[in-house]
This record gives structure tokens, sequence and C-alpha cells, in this order.
């Protein structure tokens, strides 16, 4: 199992753009835009159940402190707070978000020796996208 606390810097997306836009559609395109363009930087630490995720997009820093199996508070990159739940399957970190309309967005996180993976689904959208990041 390659180790899961480190720091990662944004390389690349598959399919980011049209995932973000088949859940909040044409009126944030904007937003949905500049957010794409973005390579933020991810710092993961803990251990056990303890966990937080350090995310610096565009110089603005976001941290979600969580202990896996139980419900927090997340503050996203656009100024909501949602409800989210983390917990391990495998040897991989998997975040359900509860959307404000009752659907589930699906962060999975895969851990490699050189890069973390983040895959991303919605459930009641088929369109899934991933984003690829480098251990610094």
């Amino acid at each position: 199992m390659a180790p899961i606390e480190g720091k990662y810097q944004y390389e690349r997306n598959e399919n980011f753009e049209e995932f973000l836009m088949s859940i909040v559609g044409s009126e944030q395109i904007n937003d949905v835009k500049t957010f794409v363009k973005s390579k933020p930087v991810i710092e993961v630490r803990g251990s056990g159940d303890e966990w937080t995720i350090d995310v610096v997009n565009d110089g603005k820093p976001f941290t979600s402190t969580f202990k896996l199996g139980e419900p927090y508070t997340e503050s996203m990159l656009y100024g909501a707070k949602l409800k989210s739940i983390t917990k391990m399957v495998g040897d991989k970190m998997m975040t359900e978000t509860y959307m404000p309309d009752g659907t589930i967005t699906t962060r999975n996180f895969e851990f490699t020796d050189t890069h973390l993976i983040v895959n991303l689904s919605h459930s009641k959208q088929s369109t899934k996208a991933r984003r690829f990041y480098k251990r610094l």
C-alpha cells in the first residue's frame, strides 16, 4: 500500500469541466471555467481515524479535518459549506458529499508512490472525472 500522507501538486484533469457543468449547469459557467483552470496543491496529514486535508488553490487555503466514518462540515472552494463523510475503502479514501438538492458527489482518492488520483462521480449524473496530482 502506498503512503497516504504527503503533499501533491496538480498536474491535469480528465473530463473535469464536463463533470462540473453536469452538476451546476450553464448558469455558473464562468465559475466552472475559473475553477477548471486552477492548479491546487493538496496536503494530506493524519493517521488512524483522524485526518486533515489542506488545499491551497490560487493562494486561498481550505482545510478539512475529520474522523473516518463520522459526518463533518466541509468548506468548499466556492464558499458553500456541505456535509461530508470520509471512510477508507481498501487502500482508498472515499468522501461522499451531500449536496443541497439531496444528491451525493463522491471523491475517491487513490494514492500511489508517485501520485494522487481523485476520481469524481455524482449520484444523478453519468459524467465522471479524474484529477491527477504529483507527489512532491
